[in-house]
């Protein structure tokens, strides 16, 4: 949990009485009622509940693993789920079994490119901030058609949200976005925190903070834009690149654009500012962070006398958030 695995558990069973068992029996066991990021208990099929969780906690179904002593329960979560990616573990009936059994199953196994990634303090935080995930669900859900417009709704939020310049510190957090995010996610593109860091000669490259009444969001948007414009015709060809070495993804540059008023009038060209990556993590989506990026976005292009904004895209698995 400290490297940032999130713990749910699916009972059947009505969920005052598991939260009973957690509270009135905490110093029996290690296992806590704040360790736990969601409780799903009630009399139906413990796969639909697997999937319930990976909606609400926008995850993917292929990040989750169920485990459970039942042969039942184990056999009928994996002919639901299997096929999306959901592993399962059937531990043996013997409580005595049960330690050495999970110290040997290769599901429990850590990824091999995960365990080479720097943990940061988002994983360490992880599960408080996906317990605040539901209260801000329902806090939405309850709040949004209610007000007038999306600045009305940041505002009874308490939205606040930081973008500043990549640093060091931050490059590693920035560098994880890239790999985990995929609903928002307009180009995914793994990319290492040196990488980040080198493409601050060139390039705009900020990471997002955010909190509200609920609590602090952590580093959750990553938007890596050239420092300055392209040149493009009414087409939408690239006459002429800015991109140096600014782009942590991008071929190599055409030219190098100085934009300017009397250049954009001439022969029916536009200036462009490109956004090589644009991303902001699942559970902070739909609260109106993602049009202050654009906003901000917006404002530094039109310092660079761009009048469009170009978004690399790439179709993904998950990633249709991004296009809406």
């Amino acid at each position: 949990q400290s490297g940032g695995a999130l713990l749910c558990l699916v009972s059947r069973n009505e969920e005052l009485d598991v939260r009973a068992v957690l509270q009135e029996r905490c110093e029996e066991m290690e296992l806590r009622e704040e360790h736990v990021v969601a409780i799903r208990a009630g009399w139906g099929r413990k796969s639909e509940s697997v999937l319930e969780l990976a909606s609400t906690l926008c995850l993917g179904a292929s990040t989750f693993l169920f485990v459970d002593d039942s042969p039942l329960e184990c056999a009928e979560v994996a002919a639901r789920c299997a096929a999306l990616g959901v592993g399962v573990v059937q531990l043996p009936r013997d409580p005595e079994a049960i330690e050495a059994y999970l110290a040997q199953s290769w599901l429990l196994d850590e990824p091999v490119e995960r365990s080479k990634t720097a943990l940061t303090a988002e994983d360490a935080q992880r599960t408080v901030l996906y317990r605040q995930l539901e209260e801000r669900k329902a806090f939405v859900s309850s709040t949004a058609s209610a007000t007038a417009s999306m600045d009305a709704f940041a505002a009874s939020l308490n939205l606040r949200v930081d973008l500043r310049p990549i640093t060091e510190e931050s490059a590693a957090r920035a560098a994880q976005l890239t790999e985990r995010t995929n609903q928002h996610n307009a180009c995914k593109h793994p990319i290492t925190a040196e990488r980040l860091i080198e493409a601050v000669s060139g390039s705009t490259c900020l990471t997002v903070d955010a909190s509200d009444r609920f609590g602090h969001h952590g580093t959750v948007a990553l938007i890596v834009m050239d420092a300055a414009a392209s040149l493009i015709d009414t087409d939408g060809a690239i006459v002429a690149d800015s991109s140096t070495t600014a782009s942590p993804s991008a071929a190599a540059p055409t030219a190098t654009f100085v934009p300017s008023a009397i250049d954009q009038s001439a022969a029916g060209l536009e200036h462009v500012v490109q956004i090589r990556c644009w991303l902001l993590s699942c559970r902070s989506l739909h609260l109106g962070i993602e049009h202050i990026m654009m906003r901000h976005v917006a404002a530094l292009a039109a310092r660079l006398h761009a009048s469009h904004l170009a978004i690399h895209w790439k179709l993904g698995e998950r990633n249709e958030p991004a296009a809406a």
